[in-house]
């Protein structure tokens, strides 16, 4: 499927979801998460914040924090994504988007796990976001773990790519985890 088609039939599917409906799946994606090995192994997490339509992400930040994981999230200066670090949430102040972002920036490129958003995903780790291209061209400059959060119904057999897409290690919905073998890429 290429990346518009998947993208604007996925949005069209996110737009008829309700806040509960949202909440309710994020909350059990946030469960799998968290126990996974690589979350609980992890000591330099990137997180996305959550905007709307989006598996909720804040939660997972606490548990991060509580944990005495380091934990940093995107901040968008002149349109590409720096690494910020997150102190505490309440720290935390809305950004160009109006999505939170931590107020410093740091230089991070090395984390034991990325947590990536996107509109939807391919069985084969492929991602398409919004976009912009802002992730894909932080992921290229960033070491660590990828691992895609998502509802299970923006999941797709495959998405066509391009070279400077980058593709996820990990994705994680309501319904199933998904490890993506390397050998596809």
């Amino acid at each position: 499927m290429d990346k518009s088609s998947a993208r604007e039939s996925i949005l069209r599917k996110l737009k008829s979801h309700d806040d509960a409906s949202i909440e309710e799946k994020s909350s059990l994606i946030r469960e799998k998460l968290v126990s996974t090995d690589e979350f609980k192994k992890a000591g330099y997490v990137f997180i996305y914040l959550s905007g709307a339509a989006e598996v909720s992400t804040m939660d997972i930040v606490s548990a991060a924090l509580d944990s005495g994981k380091n934990v940093y999230s995107p901040m968008i200066v002149n349109g590409n994504i720096e690494t910020g670090i997150i102190e505490n949430i309440p720290s935390l102040r809305p950004g160009k988007y109006g999505i939170l972002e931590p107020k410093e920036a740091v230089a991070k490129n090395e984390f034991d796990i990325i947590i990536v958003p996107g509109v939807a995903f391919g069985m084969d780790g492929s991602r398409a976001g919004r976009g912009g291209g802002h992730f894909d061209r932080f992921l290229t400059k960033t070491k660590g773990k990828r691992i895609a959060l998502a509802f299970d119904f923006q999941i797709v057999d495959k998405i066509d790519t391009e070279t400077h897409d980058v593709r996820m290690d990990l994705i994680i919905t309501e319904k199933r985890t998904i490890h993506i073998k390397k050998n596809w890429l």
